[in-house]
């Protein structure tokens, strides 16, 4: 029996083509066939039936009546077979060919996506990257396979110090206790110290320790080490002349707390403000600690739990004093030990003896002793006319003159002090410094557009989120999970496209427009 030809052919203008780069997600079959009838350049009633593409295969087409001048802007056809179905197929124009004036040959291919959107399911797959439902601070931390050298540093340093922490002394150990009763050694912060120590604020007191000292005749003075005063923190100082500065050992190290608020007191990065919050994750947006001699680590503020970030400061004294820094309530741990930094060789400082005051001191006894016996013989021998003991109490005497003598021309003592630390010292940089560190405005801008565009990273089994932004979402997948009655050939072209990648419109209305707000809401 012969069939009237009844297909209806429409010729339109969309803004995709079949790269499936781009696709608009419609949320309904009325909304789609809305969309796509305000498309419609040309309509071809009463036409013969329309065969698809066959396992890839492209047919002979299809010819209208109309020159193929007037269809130079139709890229993209919809028909029906009513004889058949009501379905309403989409196809990709590929070629238009001129026949004579009034017929052109056309050649299409099938839109799956578009033909079979309300018949298939995306299923949990593995999603590589999507737009997210939410976008938190924080909450996306997947690296990006981005690799930047240009960044800017803020120092925050002065939200995190302490007066004893600028306040700088000098510890002195010595291998005798003065002026104070004390054992032959003792433990101080975990640690046996067979050596006392001293702690003055300032030179002029240091000196008037070491005049003490040599007046004593001692040369107990092992080093003298520049330190900050907080390494003393909970250790109690002693007073009293020879005692001033006197450290009481304690079996604790020395502790404080360095806090602040976390960002953003800072709202932006080098001045360009983010559409995209992953901009402030770590990769890009983080806190950078140096101790100013080689050693710097880099945190992430969002590994602190609540609005603060907080850091353990531990001290000890010793030989060797050790700074020891350590983020607190980071990563579900009260203490991190093991993302801790340490400040160490503090600079050894040189100093001298006075050789002369120093034996004087120590013959002072003997010197006395000899002194009195020799005025004594040389008195006995003048009163009972003894020459040879008068000239030999003489020559003695004048011996410890002269002995004296030779020893006051004895250049001091030094004792000589090494660090590297020392230029690090008095440019007052011997210290942890705090820095936000941001890549520069350029970048940032750069990675943002492409969050903009592309999304976030995901690598997880989930369902990928195909129409939650206002305007676009981006998917791409690895395998994706598809069910669906449709034909074989079209449905490897619809996992094809997600698997490649593809930005899902939400309407035809923005397509195409990055500059919408597309954050969800």
């Amino acid at each position: 029996m012969a069939i009237m030809p009844d297909s209806t052919v429409w010729l339109l203008n969309v803004p995709f083509d079949n790269s499936y780069k781009n696709q608009i997600s419609f949320l309904t079959l009325g909304e789609q066939q809305e969309y796509f009838n305000n498309k419609i350049v040309k309509t071809f009633p009463d036409c013969s039936y329309v065969r698809k593409e066959v396992d890839g295969k492209v047919h002979a087409g299809i010819r209208v009546d109309a020159h193929v001048d007037s269809l130079a802007i139709c890229n993209y056809i919809m028909y029906t077979n009513s004889n058949y179905s009501s379905k309403r197929f989409y196809a990709f124009i590929t070629e238009m060919v001129y026949k004579n004036d009034n017929c052109t040959e056309i050649y299409f291919e099938t839109d799956c996506y578009q033909t079979w959107r309300f018949n298939i399911e995306v299923l949990p797959s593995f999603v590589v990257r999507e737009h997210p439902y939410s976008d938190n601070i924080g909450e996306h931390r997947i690296p990006e396979d981005f690799s930047f050298k240009d960044y800017k540093l803020i120092d925050i340093s002065t939200r995190m110090t302490d007066e004893s922490l600028t306040t700088w002394g000098y510890l002195v150990g010595t291998t005798e206790q003065l002026g104070a009763d004390g054992s032959r050694g003792k433990q101080m912060s975990g640690i046996y110290q067979g050596l006392y120590f001293y702690y003055y604020e300032n030179e002029n007191n240091l000196n008037v320790f070491l005049d003490e000292v040599e007046e004593e005749g001692g040369d107990c003075v092992q080093f003298i080490c520049a330190i900050p005063k907080f390494c003393l923190n909970g250790n109690t100082v002693g007073g009293g002349d020879k005692t001033e500065g006197w450290v009481y050992y304690s079996s604790e190290p020395a502790e404080l707390t360095l806090t602040t608020e976390k960002p953003p007191y800072v709202t932006n990065i080098d001045g360009y403000t983010p559409k995209n919050n992953k901009c402030f994750t770590s990769q890009f947006y983080n806190l950078f600690v140096s101790n100013n001699a080689g050693e710097s680590n880099e945190y992430a503020f969002e590994d602190w739990t609540g609005e603060n970030i907080s850091f353990a400061l531990y001290g000890d004294v010793s030989a060797n004093p050790t700074v020891m820094l350590v983020p607190k309530s980071h990563k579900a741990m009260t203490e991190n030990f093991e993302e801790g930094m340490t400040l160490a060789g503090f600079p050894q400082c040189a100093f001298n003896s006075d050789s002369f005051k120093l034996w004087l001191s120590r013959n002072q006894f003997s010197l006395g002793t000899k002194a009195v016996t020799d005025t004594v013989g040389l008195a006995t021998g003048i009163a009972t006319g003894n020459v040879t003991g008068v000239m030999n109490s003489a020559v003695s005497i004048a011996g410890t003159i002269g002995d004296i003598y030779a020893h006051s021309k004895d250049p001091n003592k030094a004792h000589m002090g090494s660090s590297k630390c020392n230029l690090l010292t008095a440019c007052k940089q011997n210290k942890f410094s705090f820095y936000i560190k941001m890549l520069r405005n350029d970048y940032i801008k750069i990675v943002d557009d492409y969050f903009t565009m592309f999304g976030y990273k995901c690598n997880r089994v989930k369902r990928p989120q195909m129409s939650l932004r206002p305007c676009w979402n981006y998917v791409q997948t690895i395998n994706v999970n598809i069910s669906g009655a449709i034909p074989n050939n079209d449905m490897k072209v619809i996992k094809a496209m997600f698997d490649n990648g593809v930005t899902l419109w939400r309407s035809g209305a923005k397509f195409g427009d990055y500059s919408a707000n597309n954050k969800f809401t």
